[in-house]
């Protein structure tokens, strides 16, 4: 069984190379980035505030695959952009965000 389990420096690394390509994403430095993980769940998020705007990244494990989500906010929680990822089971492997669980 694969389990989703990341920390805080490889989650931002993601966000930062999949959001390359992307102009209006603006990361600053990981110490004022917040980051969380779902009561009971394999949600992961992180937080952030640049240029006036909020940022939001989800990862979360759905039917066996992994999605990443990143989204801009405007003045009021007005969403401005939305860009979804679906980051491969091996690129996940080798960024050692997935662990295997051996079955009991």
């Amino acid at each position: 069984m694969l389990r989703l389990k990341t920390t805080k420096t490889k989650f931002c690394q993601l966000v930062a190379d999949m959001a390359a390509a992307l102009d209006w994403v603006k990361m600053p430095n990981r110490e004022s980035i917040h980051f969380w993980k779902a009561y009971r769940q394999s949600d992961y998020f992180l937080e952030w505030i640049a240029d006036s705007c909020s940022y939001q990244a989800s990862l979360a494990p759905c039917l066996g695959r992994v999605t990443l989500s990143i989204e801009q906010y405007g003045l009021g929680r007005q969403l401005l952009h939305r860009q979804i990822f679906s980051p491969t089971l091996d690129e996940m492997k080798t960024r050692g965000m997935i662990e295997d669980i051996p079955q009991q």
